[in-house]
C-alpha cells in the first residue's frame, strides 16, 4: 500500500487561511493575510461535519474541541498539524477563536482513507518550517502550470511526512487484514456478506468475525455499511448523480433500503443531507468576498 503515498495519488480540493470568532469563519485562500478579508456568515461547527474529504490543519492560534463519529473528542490546539478523514467529526464545540492553515484533499483511489494502512503520529508538534511551508502548498495549488504543481506536491509531502517517524510502515497487524479491506474497496457496489470477507484469508466466518472486531472495534458488517454511507456521502455531495443511481451503484435493493441505512446511519435522508451540504456551501459561495 506504500505507493499510495509514494505516488502523492491525491487531488487538491481547496485550502487558505482560517479565522474562527465566535463560531463566524473569516479566511484568505492565498495567504494567512486577513487584513482585507471580510467574514463569512456561514458557521464553522455546521459547516466542518460536511466536509466530503480529507484535510490537513496546522493550527496557529486558539483551539477548538472536535466531537468524533466514534464518541471520542480531539482538540485542535496552537502548534499542532492535524491530518483528519472525511466525516470523522461529528460536531464542533468551543470555536469562539482558532486560526489555521487548511487544505482539503481527495484520494484518488477508491478507499477513502489510504491512511488506514499505517501507523501514524497524529496529531504532531509543529517545527520552524511547518507554517512556510503551507504557505508555500496554498499559494502554489491553485496555478495551472506544471512548476507550481510540482511545489504544491513537494510541500504536500513535506507536510504528510510530519505525521511518520523515521520507522514508520504498514502496521502489520492491519497489514494481516489488507486484501479484506481492498475486496471491501473493490466490490462496494455489491452486496457484501461476512462469508465473501472470511473466504479471502481462508478463515471460517465466526474466526473471522471475531478477529476482525478486535482489530477494527467494528464487526465486518458493520465496516462495510460504513464505508458504504462514506462513499454515498461523497457522491451525494461531489457528484450530480441521482440517489437511485448512488443507491444502485452501492449494491442495494432498492431506493427504499438505501434511505433506510442511510438515515439510520447519518440520522437524515440522503435527499435532505444533500440539501444541507449544498445549502451551506451556496451560502458560503454567495456571501464570502473572493
Amino acid at each position: 500500500m506504500q505507493n499510495l503515498l509514494i505516488n502523492n495519488n491525491f487531488s487538491f480540493l481547496g485550502g487558505g487561511f482560517a479565522t474562527i470568532r465566535n463560531d463566524v469563519v473569516w479566511k484568505n485562500t492565498v495567504s494567512d493575510d486577513l487584513s482585507a478579508v471580510e467574514p463569512c456568515t456561514s458557521k464553522w461547527p455546521v459547516l466542518v461535519p460536511l466536509f466530503a474529504y480529507h484535510r490537513l490543519y496546522l493550527v496557529t492560534e486558539g483551539s477548538a474541541v472536535l466531537k468524533l463519529a466514534d464518541g471520542s473528542s480531539l482538540k485542535l490546539e496552537k502548534n499542532n498539524l492535524y491530518l483528519i478523514p472525511p466525516f470523522l467529526i461529528r460536531s464542533v464545540e468551543n470555536t469562539q477563536s482558532i486560526s489555521h492553515f487548511y487544505l482539503h484533499f481527495r484520494s484518488n483511489t477508491r478507499s477513502p482513507d489510504p491512511f488506514e494502512y499505517y501507523r501514524l503520529t497524529n496529531p504532531v508538534a509543529t517545527d520552524g518550517s511547518d507554517a512556510d511551508v503551507f504557505r508555500l502548498l496554498i499559494a502554489n495549488y491553485m496555478e495551472k502550470n506544471v512548476r507550481a504543481e510540482l511545489k504544491a506536491q513537494g510541500a504536500f509531502s513535506l507536510l504528510l511526512s510530519r505525521f511518520f517517524d523515521g520507522n514508520a510502515s504498514e502496521s502489520p497487524s492491519v497489514k494481516k487484514f489488507a486484501p479484506v479491506l481492498e475486496y471491501i474497496e473493490n466490490n462496494l457496489g455489491k452486496k457484501i456478506t461476512v462469508k465473501q470477507l472470511a473466504d479471502v484469508l481462508g478463515y471460517n466466518e465466526a474466526y473471522f468475525s471475531v478477529l476482525f472486531s478486535k482489530q477494527f472495534n467494528v464487526t465486518p458488517l458493520k465496516y462495510v455499511s460504513e464505508k458504504k454511507m462514506i462513499l454515498a456521502r461523497q457522491q451525494l455531495a461531489l457528484s450530480d448523480m441521482s440517489i437511485k443511481e448512488i443507491s444502485n451503484g452501492l449494491g442495494f435493493e432498492n431506493e427504499f433500503y438505501f434511505n433506510t441505512a442511510f438515515r439510520k446511519a447519518i440520522g437524515i435522508s440522503p435527499g435532505k443531507w444533500r440539501k444541507q451540504y449544498f445549502g451551506q456551501h451556496s451560502e458560503d459561495a454567495r456571501k464570502s468576498p473572493d
